[in-house]
């Protein structure tokens, strides 16, 4: 008989890298043409989900909550051109890293979670964030990549 808690309990183990300060690297919009570029840096904790912490170059205090996208991988794959318009970043993680690599890599991944990043000035990030397989044994700084984009027109490549 199967055990339902091993897949959760690899995913939160997969995920637990992700607790700690993370990036967030303007690549398009309005930020880019300033000098120097901000980098903004966010404070995510918890396991499977949890809550992010971020200050944006303005003094604007920003927090909100990460989860792992719900559903088996293969129902993600194929209910992801539906969602892509109102909830996924599948055409940031395709300009960030190339066409095509949310539908290769990102919405299959066992470790793909999202966020919601709301500020007291009225700015929203939405973030997505996974890990990729080559680098499954490993944690840290470089162990998980990501994507956010903010509604002041604003693209960020993360690094963690």
């Amino acid at each position: 008989m199967k055990n339902p808690a091993v897949p959760l309990c690899l995913v939160a183990t997969a995920l637990v890298g992700c607790a700690g300060t993370e990036r967030f690297y303007p690549v398009q919009g309005p930020l880019t043409a300033q000098r120097p570029m901000p980098v903004y840096v966010a404070t995510f904790d918890g396991i499977v989900s949890g809550r992010v912490h971020m200050t944006l170059d303005t003094g604007e205090l920003c927090e909100g909550a990460w989860s792992r996208v719900p559903g088996p991988p293969s129902m993600r794959a194929s209910t992801a051109s539906v969602n892509s318009a109102t909830q996924d970043l599948s055409e940031e993680w395709d300009r960030i890293y190339g066409a095509g690599y949310f539908a290769r890599h990102v919405v299959d991944a066992a470790t793909y979670a999202r966020a919601v990043v709301s500020g007291n000035r009225g700015t929203i990030l939405t973030v997505e964030f996974y890990k990729p397989p080559d680098l499954s044994r490993r944690s840290g700084p470089s162990s998980i990549i990501g994507v956010a984009r903010d509604n002041q027109g604003n693209v960020f490549r993360l690094t963690y």
